[in-house]
């Protein structure tokens, strides 16, 4: 019985230790020969081969960064903030001298550089000089690679990182409306910030915001949040990279909240002395409050002059021979609790009890806040008894925060009007609004008037969406416009109503309300 074959190889008829396969790959120059046994016979040595190895070129390189006299490690990954060309003026940028180190035992070598990116020359080099001068174009990852090839077509190549970081903060901040007029918006912050040298972690970003309260945002995306009053707020997003470097930006946001009107009208009976007469009259005395916001966290008419409120009484009856006074709000007004009499400057009106029956009164209030939001509310007092109008409560705001206030006609009557400023635009009335699919226009339309453009327009003043309605000649003064909105995204948006001889007869703020 004879065992397999047996294989070993010698160079140089010396025994190569550990080559014993069937096969052997050289490396060095020599006379390589192969002996082959089965255990007990061995062959004679085959023919010599005579290999000739080329030696192979080591890959290496030198950064010498801007000017530098030691350059960076060999190992080393170069880090930091890019820094674009003319800042500051003159400025070329970040200067890469590369110096190739490569070797090889005999022989000569030819160089390519890939650099991962775009840059600039400079020096008259380029990518096949032995030590190329450049400029890196824009911030970004790159892996810069050598690759050394010998006259005999061998080849070595080495790879170091460049990580050049130039922040960007960018970011949105969208407040979604409820239908609900009173709820405050809830405002959503998407982060499109970005670093082509930079892997940002929630630790890189910083959030800051002005308003009350002051709200704590952190993280990537902050969590969806509400302002308790309404203006405009500016955040701020600080974007640090690892490497340091550093991009601020401040987007403002306008928050929009709608006040809450609400009529409490008190009754008590007071003995007052009658004209020409002996003794005392019996006169029933009806105390009205402004109450905002109830119940509501959002309240914030403690401030002052967050709040202007009026109150319009008409007073209509057979017999005019009642007393009948009226005192209105000042610009301040109180959070009162519902159905309690305030302690600050009611609106009062006395009437002879007995003849309650002759008296009608109109009430109206008015609440605007100092962002020029208005919330109306009215109701009756009729033989007596007081009755809140639910079907002519109605909301609209305001596009000047410094006009007047707005004047409101009687329950059924003339339709409200907003003066504003100099310009006396007649006021135009948006409802529902906020809203979410359809609204409705409603404003005066000058005489001889015979079509308008609706136009709506961002808070940046962008043209959203506009559309034209036709009057005919025999309309009434009073239109009623709708307005499909169900493709404008929610936000804030003013309406403007433009009339056939270009002049601006009504504008308002709308507010568009997440479906």
């Amino acid at each position: 019985v004879h065992a397999g074959p047996n294989y070993q190889w010698y160079k140089n008829g010396v025994l190569i230790v550990g080559a014993t396969a069937s096969s052997y790959s050289a490396t060095t120059s020599g006379a390589y020969t192969l002996i082959v046994s089965n255990g007990t016979c061995a062959s004679a040595a085959s023919n010599s081969i005579t290999v000739t190895a080329n030696p192979k070129p080591v890959a290496s390189y030198n950064l010498y960064l801007n000017t530098a006299l030691t350059p960076t490690g060999i190992g080393d990954v170069v880090s930091k903030c890019f820094a674009p060309a003319g800042s500051p003026p003159g400025f070329l940028g970040d200067d890469f001298s590369y110096q190739s180190s490569s070797t090889i035992a005999s022989g000569t070598m030819t160089y390519s550089w890939n650099f991962g990116g775009a840059v600039t020359f400079r020096d008259g080099t380029n990518a096949s000089y032995i030590n190329p001068r450049i400029i890196f174009s824009a911030a970004g990852t790159y892996p810069v690679q050598l690759t050394v090839t010998s006259d005999q077509g061998c080849t070595d190549v080495v790879s170091r990182m460049v990580f050049l970081s130039q922040p960007v903060a960018a970011f949105t901040a969208t407040p979604a409306y409820s239908p609900d007029i009173y709820v405050n918006p809830t405002v959503t912050i998407a982060n499109t910030s970005s670093d082509p040298g930079s892997t940002l972690l929630a630790a890189n970003y910083s959030w800051s915001t002005t308003g009350t309260p002051s709200i704590a945002l952190s993280g990537i995306t902050p969590s969806p949040y509400t302002y308790n009053a309404g203006g405009t707020k500016n955040i701020t997003l600080t974007v640090t990279s690892t490497q340091g470097c550093v991009s601020t930006v401040t987007v403002p946001v306008v928050i929009t909240i709608t006040p809450r009107a609400k009529l409490s009208v008190n009754t008590s009976t007071t003995m007052v002395a009658a004209p020409f007469s002996i003794g005392l009259t019996p006169f029933t005395i009806y105390t009205i409050t402004g109450l905002s916001n109830v119940g509501t966290a959002s309240t914030i008419v403690n401030t002052p002059n967050d709040f202007i409120a009026q109150v319009k009484i008409d007073l209509t009856a057979t017999k005019l021979t009642a007393p009948f006074t009226v005192t209105p709000f000042t610009p301040v007004i109180s959070t009162f609790t519902a159905h309690t009499v305030g302690t600050i400057n009611n609106a009062l009106i006395s009437i002879e009890t007995a003849v309650l029956t002759d008296y009608n009164v109109a009430i109206t209030l008015t609440v605007t806040s100092n962002l020029g939001v208005v919330d109306i509310v009215s109701g009756t007092i009729s033989a007596g008894v007081f009755t809140p109008n639910a079907t002519t409560t109605f909301s609209f705001r305001g596009m000047n925060p410094a006009a007047n206030n707005v004047n409101v006609g009687s329950i059924g009557g003339v339709k409200p009007t907003h003066p504003m400023g100099a310009s006396n635009i007649t006021g135009l009335r948006l409802y529902p609004n906020p809203t979410s699919n359809q609204v409705k226009l409603e404003l005066a339309i000058p005489a001889n008037t015979s079509s308008v453009i609706v136009k709506v327009f961002s808070v940046n003043g962008k043209l959203i969406q506009q559309q034209r309605q036709d009057i005919l000649v025999n309309s009434t003064k009073s239109l009623i416009i709708p307005m499909n909105v169900m493709n404008i995204s929610s936000g804030t948006y003013n309406v403007v109503v433009i009339d056939d001889k270009g002049r601006i007869i009504g504008n308002s703020k709308m507010i568009k309300a997440t479906q």
